[in-house]
């Protein structure tokens, strides 16, 4: 990938502090952010020894958020899988609001929540697990 997950993120930060003012640009920063921590989740769940059960879930995003709900594995790795994947769902959540809800009000609140929020996904996703060699 040539542009990377904290690329996404650190373009989200930039928006957010260079203080536009305007909803249009808040709910960039919230859709940035959101699509920093989704590449860095998507990585961490390719690199699972088990990809996790996408259940009743349709469409990608609401796919990886499952999976990583519910790995299919123990441990470490489920525990951070599973914080990964609450985290994302709540990015995940503003994000639509952001993106498809123009009558929903995005403030400078929302966008530094999201931000946190995925700025820790990012940094959390890192700790890949080795996979198990066969």
């Amino acid at each position: 990938m040539s542009c990377t997950a904290r690329d996404i993120l650190r373009q989200a930060l930039m928006l957010y502090h260079r203080n536009e003012t305007g909803e249009a640009a808040t709910r960039a920063v919230v859709s940035r952010a959101y699509y920093g921590a989704y590449h860095a989740a998507r990585a961490y769940r390719s690199s699972l020894r088990v990809p996790g059960s996408v259940g009743q879930a349709s469409g990608t995003h609401q796919q990886l958020i499952h999976q990583l709900q519910f790995p299919g594995l123990s441990g470490h790795e489920a525990r951070l899988s599973r914080e990964l994947g609450n985290a994302l769902m709540n990015a995940h959540w503003h994000r639509v609001r952001a993106d498809y809800r123009p009558d929903d009000a995005i403030d400078r609140q929302s966008a530094r929540q999201t931000l946190t929020q995925a700025a820790r996904i990012v940094f959390r996703a890192r700790q890949r697990p080795v996979k198990a060699r066969r």
